[in-house]
């Protein structure tokens, strides 16, 4: 089977059974591979190969795992590993001399070893390390020998997240150079880590912030105030009533809603868990969601940006930050808006194994094996009822102006 390299037929691409490999229109020896479910990867992870024949018998080499490594990307490396082959040379030996080439490998290079055979076997998230990677890493010591970085330079890498405001992913930022550079040394890539000594600039501790009722209402009058995008508006009041975690909310795709019957169906691929979910929509849900089609945006991402693409989960962080500043309002973030549906929930008598269908949760007690039922009717009634209480919250703060 062969299918055209755009976004439209990749993503229509469907997990089997077992892996499946389709050739790609016009790409002779790029291959799409798409895995099933497994405790390594979730199902219908997406990875692009390059496949060719020695003498030896058939090689391949690894490009990159879709949508995290765009297809314009998936283009310029296949080329890359094509004209190599054109020459004689062999793209598979090219790579090994690379990574054997002690710390004369630059940081990019090493990247895609990384990902290939470290990151992607071994993480359900290694999107996220390629997206840090390729937001933070790449463009400051992308070009620079492995050999040559040191620990200043890790540092100066660090300081440029957290001078941006965003200390917890240059946190995470910070693990993953250590786990990069951890995995340099395991290869014989180097001797020695830069990212030894080096401090996380930010102290991380378990958030308990809910909002309370008269919170909740300020929160949303800020947002009917405030001249943020429709998009990131519409995610903030979302995460409030749904309860469902930011980045998946974000990544949110016409496709996967049923707004006839009111439910939204979390593919595993994007679940954090790698599970799938149906999240039943309540009044206020399916609201944002017509609001969002009544303005021409009824294709491809639901919370599209103007670039064609969802926004950013660290956009949405962003842009909360400047509206509490705005508006005068006490610090909180986008996870504490479902913490804080969660809470009220909960408070509303709703029993534990129904929350934790609502917020996705991974229940791994014995009890859980054997509970098969899905639970979505109650988890739709729960959602109404948080539903009909915040329009009463709102409600009330308008009869008291």
């Amino acid at each position: 089977m062969s299918i055209k390299l755009n976004d439209k037929t990749i993503k229509a691409a469907k997990a089997g059974a077992k892996v499946r490999e389709v050739t790609i229109v016009g790409h002779p020896n790029l291959v799409l591979k798409i895995y099933p479910a497994s405790a390594r990867c979730p199902a219908g992870t997406k990875t692009f190969t390059y496949r060719y024949r020695k003498k030896s018998g058939i090689r391949r080499v690894a490009i990159g795992v879709y949508p995290a490594m765009s297809l314009q990307e998936v283009r310029e490396r296949y080329l890359e590993h094509h004209r190599a082959l054109a020459r004689g040379d062999d793209p598979q030996q090219e790579i090994k001399r690379q990574e054997e080439g002690s710390g004369n490998v630059t940081c990019q290079a090493f990247a895609e070893t990384y990902m290939a055979r470290w990151a992607i076997p071994r993480k359900r998230t290694h999107a996220e390390d390629r997206r840090m990677l390729d937001k933070d890493v790449i463009p400051c010591i992308g070009s620079m020998r492995m050999v040559d970085v040191t620990r200043a330079d890790i540092v100066a890498v660090i300081d440029r997240i957290s001078k941006r405001g965003a200390p917890i992913s240059a946190n995470r930022t910070l693990a993953l150079l250590k786990r990069f550079f951890g995995f340099a040394i395991e290869r014989g890539v180097l001797e020695h880590s830069p990212c030894a000594h080096a401090r996380a600039p930010a102290k991380e501790n378990q958030r308990d912030r809910v909002l309370n009722p008269e919170e909740i209402s300020a929160f949303v009058s800020a947002l009917d105030q405030s001249n943020l995008s429709l998009a990131v508006n519409a995610v903030l009041r979302f995460l409030l009533v749904s309860g469902q975690r930011l980045g998946e909310v974000v990544s949110m795709e016409w496709e996967d809603i049923d707004l006839a019957n009111r439910v939204w169906s979390l593919p595993a691929e994007r679940s954090k868990n790698g599970r799938g979910h149906r999240i039943p929509l309540s009044a206020r849900a399916v609201l944002i969601l017509r609001e969002l089609q009544a303005s021409g945006n009824s294709g491809g991402w639901v919370f599209a940006n103007t670039k064609g693409h969802h926004v950013r989960a660290d956009s949405i962080t962003q842009a909360l930050s400047r509206l509490t500043k705005q508006f005068d309002l006490d610090h909180f973030t986008p996870h504490d808006l479902r913490r804080t549906a969660a809470t009220q929930i909960s408070g509303m008598g709703v029993d534990r194994a129904t929350l934790v269908r609502i917020l996705n949760h991974t229940d791994h007690s014995t009890t859980a094996i054997y509970d098969r039922y899905s639970y979505e009717p109650e988890v739709r009634q729960a959602l109404e009822k948080w539903s009909t209480k915040l329009d009463q919250i709102l409600a009330k703060k308008r009869r008291s102006r």
